[in-house]
């Protein structure tokens, strides 16, 4: 369970720095991904993971190497 929590973080910073390299809020991502601002503020803080469906729509969205992303998340 502590490693699951781990990677949550982990993907959640890597949301942050991404969506703000896109000069983006919390509250555009939200809105392009059709999610509540809170959904992001809890996927950042590593409290909660998107469903496999957003997750994918995150890395899109923000450009992020989807191959990388799953990497770190199944190596850690």
């Amino acid at each position: 369970m502590e490693n699951l929590k781990f990677k949550s973080y982990v993907f959640g910073n890597k949301i942050t720095i991404y969506r703000k390299m896109r000069n983006m809020t919390q509250e555009q991502l939200a809105e392009k991904l059709d999610v509540s601002k809170q959904a992001i503020s809890k996927w950042e803080n590593g409290k909660s993971f998107p469903r496999f469906e957003l997750f994918i729509k995150v890395c899109k969205e923000l450009k992020m190497d989807l191959n990388d992303v799953i990497e770190i998340l199944l190596n850690m």
